[in-house]
């Protein structure tokens, strides 16, 4: 049996991310933050759960409130798909998310302002690889 029911088939989720994709017209925002168009933000990818969601609980009418079907719907992914994520969060509270690293970084909060305000603009608001090749290639950091 398939996450969303037995007969949600390739054609039915294509048609949940293509309208989650489709839902605003961001192409020249994507464009202008070096994101490839057919690339899910954020917003798109829990859009398209809302969709799965709504597909599964609501028009079943298994549920009658869409926070309910999400809640449900990401209970159901959690169970099947969580196990392996698990691994990298205990990785992340050891490694990453220490006094020593958050020390590291307030201690250098000033120059990494500094190089966010050099490469990053209304329009391209990340840091690119491009830009840290870049970075690594000059003279002086700024």
């Amino acid at each position: 049996m398939g996450i969303i029911c037995e007969d949600f088939n390739d054609n039915d989720a294509a048609r949940v991310f293509i309208a989650a994709k489709s839902a605003g017209d961001f192409t020249k925002e994507l464009v202008a933050q070096n994101l490839p168009e057919k690339d899910f933000v954020r917003y798109e990818w829990l859009e398209a759960l809302v969709r799965l969601a709504n597909q599964k609980y609501i028009v079943t009418k298994e549920m009658e409130y869409i926070e309910d079907a999400v809640e449900q719907l990401m209970k159901i992914l959690h169970e099947k798909f969580g196990a392996k994520v698990s691994y990298w969060q205990d990785w992340r509270e050891k490694n990453v998310w220490t006094l020593d690293v958050d020390d590291l970084f307030k201690a250098n909060i000033v120059g990494l302002q500094k190089i966010y305000k050099a490469y990053c603009t209304e329009y391209k608001p990340s840091f690119t690889n491009e830009d840290a090749s870049k970075l690594l290639q000059k003279d002086t950091l700024l």
